[in-house]
Order: C-alpha cells, then structure tokens, then sequence
C-alpha cells in the first residue's frame, strides 16, 4: 500500500506536496528489505539477512529520531 500511495502522490493531484512526503518513500523501501530479507533467510537457512535488515532498519530510525531531537531543540519550536 505504501508504493501506491507513493504513486498516487508523486503523479496525482497533489503532485506539489511530493516533496514533504519522503517518508512514504523509505517506508516502501523498508518493506521491500523485509520482504527481501524474508525470502534470503528462508531460502539461505542463516539469520544473518534478517539481522541485517533489522540492522538497517535501527539506524533508518536513529538517523530519523536525531533530527526530530535536533528540530526539537531549535529557539523555533520553543514558541509553537
């Protein structure tokens, strides 16, 4: 549903807002390398793709985590 809603985003009316939508973007991305990595640990019989994905997966979220916490320490959001 994520690449859909990616789809309908980039090439529909609200073409214009595409831009503050990347977040649709990664999480389409991120469920691609769960569905890959599903399909190497199965057929490789290791854990060592899922350990990956997931290690991919925790520094998607540190790196997204650090500029809500740095947004969040700007003299701006003080006022909101």
């Amino acid at each position: 549903t994520n690449m859909a809603c990616l789809i309908m985003v980039s090439r529909g009316i609200f073409a214009h807002q595409a831009g503050p939508c990347s977040h649709v973007r990664s999480h389409a991305i991120l469920n691609a390398v769960i569905i890959l990595a599903a399909f190497l640990t199965w057929a490789s019989g290791t854990m060592w793709p899922d350990v990956l994905a997931g290690l991919g997966i925790l520094y998607m979220n540190a790196d997204a985590a650090e500029h809500v916490w740095l947004a969040a320490r700007l003299p701006s959001a003080a006022s909101v």
